[in-house]
């Protein structure tokens, strides 16, 4: 759901943190996780 909606918006919208898959990997959904737990 929320790749969707980020690759629709552009990463200056959206926070710095999410990126589009296409310039990098599904990383910051582990970034984020971490963060969210940490």
């Amino acid at each position: 759901m929320i790749a969707a909606l980020q690759t629709q918006r552009p990463p200056g919208q959206r926070l710095q943190t999410q990126r589009p898959p296409a310039q990098r990997p599904p990383d910051w959904h582990i970034r984020r996780a971490l963060e969210l737990i940490a």
